[in-house]
């Protein structure tokens, strides 16, 4: 058996007329963006961007989003996992 798991593959933040979307894989504030980290707590939106040190390269707070989640395998052969 397969072991899955979700992770945030990208997040688009809007603000008034403008949204900007960070997705992993992309450059932000010099550093490359390995994984989005969901920090919401019940009332508080928050996403931290971690670089390959896990060290925040950008907080996101506060902000209306869209989340896109991306099923990976975990453990086990890659042929095992059904989208």
């Amino acid at each position: 058996m397969v072991e899955e798991a979700l992770v945030i593959q990208s997040v688009t933040v809007y603000k008034g007329a403008t949204e900007k979307t960070y997705s992993v894989g992309e450059e932000v504030n010099g550093a490359v963006v390995i994984e989005i980290v969901d920090k919401k707590t019940i009332g508080t939106i928050e996403f931290d961007l971690l670089d390959e040190d896990g060290q925040v390269i950008l907080k996101l707070e506060k902000l209306p989003c869209l989340v896109e989640w991306m099923k990976i395998a975990v453990d086990g052969p890659v042929s095992e996992v059904q989208a």
